[in-house]
Protein backbone atom coordinates (compact mmCIF):
# COMPACT_ATOMS: atom_id res chain seq x y z
CA UNK A 1 0.00 0.00 0.00
CA UNK A 2 1.36 3.55 -0.79
CA UNK A 3 1.64 5.73 2.31
CA UNK A 4 3.21 8.76 0.45
CA UNK A 5 3.78 10.19 -2.90
CA UNK A 6 5.91 13.35 -2.45
CA UNK A 7 6.44 15.52 -5.23
CA UNK A 8 10.07 17.38 -4.91
CA UNK A 9 10.08 20.50 -7.25
CA UNK A 10 12.99 21.47 -9.50
CA UNK A 11 13.32 24.29 -7.80
CA UNK A 12 17.04 25.79 -6.88
CA UNK A 13 16.68 24.89 -3.07
CA UNK A 14 16.47 21.47 -3.39
CA UNK A 15 19.50 20.61 -5.18
CA UNK A 16 23.29 21.29 -4.35
CA UNK A 17 26.93 21.14 -6.12
CA UNK A 18 29.26 18.37 -4.76
CA UNK A 19 32.95 17.58 -5.27
CA UNK A 20 34.47 20.24 -7.25
CA UNK A 21 32.01 23.20 -6.25
CA UNK A 22 33.82 25.78 -8.17
CA UNK A 23 33.25 23.64 -11.68
CA UNK A 24 29.75 24.40 -11.24
CA UNK A 25 27.85 26.80 -11.01
CA UNK A 26 23.58 26.76 -9.96
CA UNK A 27 20.61 29.46 -11.06
CA UNK A 28 17.47 29.20 -10.90
CA UNK A 29 15.34 29.51 -14.63
CA UNK A 30 11.12 29.78 -14.66
CA UNK A 31 11.42 27.51 -11.14
CA UNK A 32 13.97 25.17 -12.17
CA UNK A 33 17.68 24.54 -11.28
CA UNK A 34 20.10 24.66 -13.97
CA UNK A 35 23.58 23.47 -12.93
CA UNK A 36 26.27 24.48 -15.62
CA UNK A 37 30.06 23.09 -15.97
CA UNK A 38 32.85 24.81 -16.17
CA UNK A 39 36.44 24.97 -16.28
CA UNK A 40 36.70 20.77 -15.61
CA UNK A 41 38.76 18.15 -16.46
CA UNK A 42 38.38 14.56 -16.86
CA UNK A 43 39.29 13.45 -13.28
CA UNK A 44 37.21 16.31 -11.68
CA UNK A 45 34.32 14.98 -9.21
CA UNK A 46 31.29 16.83 -10.81
CA UNK A 47 28.40 15.79 -8.24
CA UNK A 48 24.63 17.16 -7.88
CA UNK A 49 22.82 16.28 -4.75
CA UNK A 50 18.88 16.21 -3.37
CA UNK A 51 19.13 17.91 -0.55
CA UNK A 52 21.69 19.30 1.66
CA UNK A 53 25.21 18.31 3.92
CA UNK A 54 27.63 15.84 2.93
CA UNK A 55 27.42 12.80 1.29
CA UNK A 56 27.83 10.81 4.91
CA UNK A 57 25.32 12.43 7.01
CA UNK A 58 21.40 12.83 6.49
CA UNK A 59 20.20 16.47 5.17
CA UNK A 60 19.39 18.81 7.92
CA UNK A 61 17.00 19.67 9.90
CA UNK A 62 14.91 22.12 7.26
CA UNK A 63 15.05 19.47 5.08
CA UNK A 64 13.67 16.17 6.84
CA UNK A 65 10.42 16.24 6.33
CA UNK A 66 10.78 16.24 2.62
CA UNK A 67 13.68 13.24 3.06
CA UNK A 68 11.43 11.14 5.67
CA UNK A 69 11.27 7.75 4.72
CA UNK A 70 8.11 7.47 7.52
CA UNK A 71 7.10 3.59 8.15
CA UNK A 72 7.85 2.13 4.32
CA UNK A 73 9.44 -0.66 3.40
CA UNK A 74 10.09 0.37 -0.04
CA UNK A 75 10.67 3.70 -2.43
CA UNK A 76 9.62 4.40 -5.90
CA UNK A 77 12.37 6.89 -7.40
CA UNK A 78 11.48 8.68 -10.37
CA UNK A 79 12.72 11.83 -12.27
CA UNK A 80 14.08 13.11 -14.95
CA UNK A 81 16.67 16.02 -16.38
CA UNK A 82 16.99 17.76 -19.67
CA UNK A 83 21.00 17.97 -20.38
CA UNK A 84 23.21 19.85 -22.89
CA UNK A 85 26.00 17.32 -22.11
CA UNK A 86 28.06 14.92 -24.57
CA UNK A 87 25.85 11.50 -26.23
CA UNK A 88 28.05 8.68 -23.95
CA UNK A 89 28.35 10.92 -21.13
CA UNK A 90 28.58 8.63 -17.94
CA UNK A 91 26.41 9.08 -15.25
CA UNK A 92 26.41 7.49 -11.46
CA UNK A 93 22.77 8.01 -9.73
CA UNK A 94 23.26 7.34 -5.54
CA UNK A 95 20.10 6.35 -4.12
CA UNK A 96 21.24 7.09 0.38
CA UNK A 97 19.59 5.73 3.13
CA UNK A 98 20.55 7.62 6.28
CA UNK A 99 20.02 6.63 10.34
CA UNK A 100 19.29 9.95 12.41
CA UNK A 101 23.14 10.73 11.80
CA UNK A 102 25.19 8.34 9.45
CA UNK A 103 24.36 7.16 5.62
CA UNK A 104 23.50 3.26 6.01
CA UNK A 105 23.05 2.32 2.17
CA UNK A 106 24.53 3.65 -0.84
CA UNK A 107 22.71 1.99 -4.15
CA UNK A 108 24.84 3.38 -7.28
CA UNK A 109 23.80 2.78 -10.74
CA UNK A 110 25.81 3.17 -13.93
CA UNK A 111 24.14 4.90 -17.45
CA UNK A 112 25.52 6.56 -20.22
CA UNK A 113 23.41 9.01 -21.49
CA UNK A 114 21.29 8.12 -25.04
CA UNK A 115 19.45 11.39 -25.84
CA UNK A 116 19.17 15.07 -24.26
CA UNK A 117 16.81 14.22 -21.79
CA UNK A 118 17.86 11.88 -18.90
CA UNK A 119 15.51 9.87 -16.98
CA UNK A 120 15.72 7.28 -14.05
CA UNK A 121 13.59 5.57 -12.14
CA UNK A 122 14.28 3.15 -9.36
CA UNK A 123 12.35 0.80 -6.64
CA UNK A 124 14.69 0.45 -3.31
CA UNK A 125 14.28 -1.27 -0.64
CA UNK A 126 14.59 0.45 2.35
CA UNK A 127 17.44 -1.20 5.16
CA UNK A 128 15.64 -1.36 8.43
CA UNK A 129 16.29 1.59 10.94
CA UNK A 130 16.57 3.81 7.25
CA UNK A 131 15.08 7.06 8.39
CA UNK A 132 15.85 10.02 5.46
CA UNK A 133 16.85 9.60 1.27
CA UNK A 134 19.21 11.33 -0.85
CA UNK A 135 19.77 11.44 -3.99
CA UNK A 136 22.64 12.44 -5.91
CA UNK A 137 24.10 12.11 -9.71
CA UNK A 138 27.62 12.31 -10.66
CA UNK A 139 28.77 13.24 -14.19
CA UNK A 140 32.19 12.47 -15.98
CA UNK A 141 32.74 15.00 -17.85
CA UNK A 142 35.74 14.15 -20.49
CA UNK A 143 35.23 16.52 -23.27
CA UNK A 144 36.41 19.85 -22.26
CA UNK A 145 35.21 21.19 -25.54
CA UNK A 146 32.02 20.55 -25.63
CA UNK A 147 30.25 24.06 -25.64
CA UNK A 148 27.97 25.30 -23.04
CA UNK A 149 27.47 22.25 -20.88
CA UNK A 150 24.81 21.93 -18.56
CA UNK A 151 21.97 20.36 -17.01
CA UNK A 152 18.38 21.28 -16.25
CA UNK A 153 16.14 19.52 -13.74
CA UNK A 154 12.97 18.45 -13.65
CA UNK A 155 10.03 17.46 -11.22
CA UNK A 156 11.45 14.24 -9.09
CA UNK A 157 9.18 11.83 -7.29
CA UNK A 158 9.42 9.92 -4.15
CA UNK A 159 6.96 7.28 -3.22
CA UNK A 160 6.64 5.67 -0.55
CA UNK A 161 5.07 1.60 -0.40
CA UNK A 162 4.68 -0.35 3.11
CA UNK A 163 4.42 -4.07 2.84
CA UNK A 164 2.68 -4.77 -0.66
CA UNK A 165 4.89 -4.86 -3.72
CA UNK A 166 4.43 -2.36 -6.40
CA UNK A 167 1.31 -2.69 -8.40
CA UNK A 168 1.15 -0.16 -11.31
CA UNK A 169 -2.74 -0.13 -10.72
CA UNK A 170 -1.96 0.75 -6.82
CA UNK A 171 0.26 3.78 -8.26
CA UNK A 172 -2.43 5.52 -10.35
CA UNK A 173 -5.54 4.69 -7.49
CA UNK A 174 -3.15 6.58 -5.09
CA UNK A 175 -2.18 9.62 -7.53
CA UNK A 176 -4.85 11.90 -5.86
CA UNK A 177 -2.99 11.07 -2.50
CA UNK A 178 0.46 13.07 -4.07
CA UNK A 179 2.20 15.59 -1.31
CA UNK A 180 3.56 18.85 -2.97
CA UNK A 181 6.76 20.10 -1.37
Amino acid sequence: MMIRKRYIRPAIYHYFPMGDKEMMHATEEQYRTKISFRDYEASSSLYVQMFDQKFDVPPSKIYRPDAKLMDANRLLVEGSFEANLPIGTRIEVYYMQYNKTKRIVNLKKRYNLKSDTFSFREEIELEKGAEFFKLAFKFYLTDSSYEEPYIVMNDAWLSLFADEPLDEKDEEDEEDDAHVI
